[in-house]
């Protein structure tokens, strides 16, 4: 199975849920976008081809030799759980399999902050370019979406908000040329639930006033 997120291109497309999870929701949003990040490319005047040479969603050990241009996708401030369109319930549309169902429980959102690296401002004017095409692949919807097989193959959607030069006399002279995007990252939280090969439900019994529940069906 492929471990990596890809970028949904067509609006009709379902997801394929499944019952594979490697991450929790704040995770997924960072490692989807930084998978993301790996595989786009752009161009300098001149046409000189621009990639990410190393792309991570945690800060790199001490240890790594540092390789340019690099982007990292990170989380910022806290996330929100929104919760208030959805009732816990499960319906024939929430099953992957014979006996799983993923329940969902609310909406995941956060800001994903998008540091660039490089070393020369040719490439960061590129890069930032290169990012701004990316952020905003297709004709369909602002912003865009990633299918995500290491979070149940569910779908987070991506929105950029602001973006900045960080220049100062200290990354000058470090011949660093930063720049940082802020995009707002929204991905379903669910839990995989088990029920036997049939659809749960009660037998009640009533006595007097009194509802009784007997057992299950």
């Amino acid at each position: 199975m492929n471990k990596t997120a890809t970028l949904v291109v067509d609006s009709e497309a379902q997801a394929v849920r499944t019952a594979y999870c490697e991450v929790d929701s704040r995770t997924a949003l960072t490692r989807g976008l930084a998978d993301y990040l790996a595989t786009i490319s752009g161009t300098v005047p001149g046409g000189r081809e621009l990639r990410f040479a190393a792309v991570f969603d945690t800060w790199a050990e001490a240890e790594k030799s540092a390789v340019y241009p690099a982007a990292l996708a990170r989380s910022e401030g806290p996330g929100m759980y929104d919760a208030s369109r959805f009732v816990p319930g499960i319906s024939e549309r929430d099953k992957i399999d014979a006996n799983n169902y993923l329940l969902q429980i609310s909406e995941y959102t956060m800001y994903v902050v998008v540091e660039l690296w490089s070393t020369d401002i040719a490439a960061r004017l590129g890069l930032v370019k290169m990012c701004e095409d990316a952020f905003n692949p297709v004709d369909f919807m602002y912003g865009f979406k990633l299918e995500l097989p290491f979070y149940y193959g569910l779908r987070a959607t991506y929105a950029l908000k602001s973006s900045i030069y960080s220049d100062s006399e200290e990354t000058a002279i470090q011949r660093y040329r930063q720049a940082t995007f802020t995009l707002e990252g929204q991905v379903p939280v669910v839990r995989l639930v088990t029920y036997p090969d049939a659809t749960p439900r009660l037998r009640l019994d009533e006595v007097g006033p009194n509802v009784i529940v007997r057992g299950s069906v």
